[in-house]
């Protein structure tokens, strides 16, 4: 729980910001 809680916090802004410069 402890790596997959910030491994979310990073991959959910990462594919947004993907998704508007894409």
């Amino acid at each position: 729980v402890l790596a997959s809680a910030p491994r979310a916090g990073v991959d959910v802004p990462r594919a947004m910001l993907l998704f508007l410069l894409s």
